[in-house]
């Protein structure tokens, strides 16, 4: 078999999986999602599972990671400060698109652990492009605890707003969350949620 075609279809088993532990979560207690529930409702068979993953927990981990991986891509260019506005609308939609899994993730123990492997992520690409610019910000607790501060607060805030059905448009929320990153005065955005969905 090519290369590419064998590509294409592990990138479609995995899909499949991913979606049926999608629609478990959704169902109730990640604790009782197993192998054979997530292979059930994907149409796959244990075999081909466990060609790709070691169990439900790799699998889940696979999950968390491909949401940090999306969420830090959008969230470094906060640290380019040049397209702030354009990478928050982009992430806003990444969630909105997969708000199922985003939803249910937040309701599970691997909520904990996704917000930390947020804060390490960005931490490590802050320190990362702060050398390059001829900074050095490791050892610096207080810009740690800044981004303790802003990668959480962020993340909250998107859930709350895909928790309230996207009350307020996209390109608003964009706005308050960048006001609030950037701490400057929010008094403009008071009583936005009566917007449209977005």
């Amino acid at each position: 078999m090519e290369k590419g075609k064998e590509n294409t279809r592990v990138s479609k088993t995995k899909k499949v999986l991913k979606e049926a532990v999608v629609e478990l979560l959704k169902q109730g207690d990640a604790s009782l999602i197993n192998v054979c529930s997530i292979c059930e409702i994907a149409k796959v068979n244990r075999t081909t599972f466990y060609n790709h993953y070691q169990d439900k927990e790799t699998l889940l981990k696979e999950m968390v990671l491909d949401t940090v991986d999306a969420s830090s891509d959008f969230l470094i260019a906060f640290l380019d400060k040049k397209n702030r506005s354009m990478a928050m609308s982009k992430m806003l939609q990444y969630y909105r698109d997969n708000d199922g899994f985003f939803l249910t993730l937040m309701k599970t123990d691997y909520a904990n652990t996704f917000i930390k492997l947020m804060i390490e992520t960005l931490w490590e690409k802050n320190c990362q492009w702060s050398k390059e610019k001829d900074k050095d910000i490791a050892s610096n607790s207080y810009e740690y605890y800044r981004t303790v501060f802003k990668v959480s607060g962020v993340i909250y805030m998107i859930l709350r707003w895909l928790e309230e059905g996207r009350k307020i448009p996209l390109p608003t929320m964009s706005s308050v969350i960048l006001s609030f990153i950037s701490g400057k005065a929010t008094k403009a955005y008071v009583g936005v949620e009566l917007g449209k969905k977005s």
